[in-house]
């Protein structure tokens, strides 16, 4: 008589943040696991602060594989890695956390799957000489960064609170190829025509606000109520919007500015884009980058191809 066998639970994978109930990174992960036969599972978990240095630590014991870090984890997390990637250095923010041989390395692919958005979006041709980042949170960090790697010149972060803003920029300047300014969200509404900002030519939303909020939620009026009060009218030199959000419908900053008749573009790609990355870091595997793209398009009812 054969012994019984039983199978060896899959490795786990966490996307570490808070709120994270709303992710569809599960859905396209185990997509690309499941594509190469991977014993190996994607899962999100609600995270508090003070809970990071046991699960990184669990990932360094190699009861985890890896994980994804999302707000508002992403800054928090740098100081219990050993080592940081040059993307993660210089943003001063991680997403992803890899073991090397029991050692845990911080990477940052938020860079990688932004820059390739703007890429695909004519930006490294046609670099936005002065662009605008809603929010001063790590994924500010990540966007500052890509920016300024396909030639944007000047960078304005906009956030609630001066003083936030102020530090990260602070904290970016010396890193980054670009000139670097802070302005708050109440100045933004108010600011003369002649300011930086309102010369734009990229409007790019990285707050949490309205994160994980559909049409018809409360979230979503309340959110889209603030960027309503954007001067949308007077931001002449605009023509690249992108949200960093993402929803099954269109996020609140995005809604508002396709009422104002931009056609902004919402995280999915982005989104996809940094999880690949993570993938194949994780896995050595080569990410199946169709594959894990139709499993987001079915997750929020779009054709593969648009």
């Amino acid at each position: 008589m054969n012994p019984t066998h039983t199978a060896n639970p899959p490795l786990p994978i966490w996307l570490l943040g808070n709120p994270v109930e709303h992710s569809l990174s599960p859905t396209f992960q185990n997509a690309g696991l499941m594509h190469h036969s991977l014993n190996m599972h994607y899962s999100a978990r609600h995270t508090e602060t003070q809970e990071l240095p046991e699960l990184v630590a669990a990932i360094r014991r190699g009861e985890v594989l890896g994980a994804n870090i999302t707000l508002p984890h992403k800054e928090a997390v740098s100081s219990l890695v050993d080592r940081l990637s040059p993307a993660a250095l210089r943003a001063g923010a991680v997403n992803t956390l890899v073991n090397v041989g029991g050692s845990i390395e911080g990477h940052n692919t938020d860079v990688i799957g932004l820059r390739r958005v703007l890429v695909e979006e004519g930006l490294r041709t046609e670099p936005p000489p002065v662009a605008t980042i809603l929010g001063a949170g790590g994924a500010t960090r990540g966007v500052v960064v890509a920016l300024s790697q396909i030639g944007t010149r000047q960078i304005v972060v906009v956030n609630r609170s001066l003083k936030r803003a102020q530090r990260l920029i602070d904290s970016l300047s010396d890193r980054v190829d670009a000139q670097l300014s802070a302005m708050s969200l109440q100045n933004a509404f108010n600011a003369p025509k002649d300011d930086l900002w309102r010369q734009s030519a990229a409007l790019v939303h990285a707050t949490s606000l309205g994160v994980g909020a559909e049409e018809g939620d409360a979230s979503h009026k309340d959110a889209a109520e603030v960027w309503q009060a954007l001067p949308w009218g007077q931001l002449a030199q605009l023509r690249f919007v992108y949200d960093i959000c993402y929803a099954r419908t269109i996020p609140p900053f995005l809604h508002v500015a396709h009422a104002h008749g931009f056609a902004g573009h919402d995280g999915l790609k982005m989104l996809l884009y940094q999880g690949t990355e993570a993938f194949t870091m994780w896995t050595g595997h080569r990410a199946p980058e169709h594959v894990m793209w139709s499993a987001l398009c079915g997750a929020v009812g779009r054709e593969a191809g648009a």
